[in-house]
């Protein structure tokens, strides 16, 4: 996988081909939330999950389809999601608040 996720301070996401430098990918967050704080990607590179700093949920894009795939929320992190890692196989996510 040649890709690198960009979160921006605006809420968007900006996804580059490391291989040519060229943009392959851009997604924004519709509501009101700070800057993205984490991004993870799917072991098979086609799904990416982002957090933004002032939200307490995380945000599944697909990146094939470059639309919003699923949003996951939780009551557990009223302060926000600050960071995200996908186990190594790929089927459990964590997170973290402040």
């Amino acid at each position: 996988m040649h890709t690198l996720a960009i979160g921006l301070d605006d809420a968007s996401i900006n996804i580059v081909d490391l291989r040519t430098l060229g943009e392959i990918g851009s997604y924004k967050e519709k509501t009101n939330v700070d800057g993205i704080s984490c991004l993870e990607f799917s072991k098979s590179g086609r799904l990416l999950f982002s957090c933004a700093q002032a939200s307490n949920s995380i945000t599944c894009w697909d990146t094939i389809c470059e639309q919003r795939a699923g949003l996951f929320g939780t009551e557990y992190l009223p302060d926000g999601v600050k960071c995200i890692s996908l186990s190594r196989e790929g089927s459990k996510i964590v997170s973290a608040g402040k």
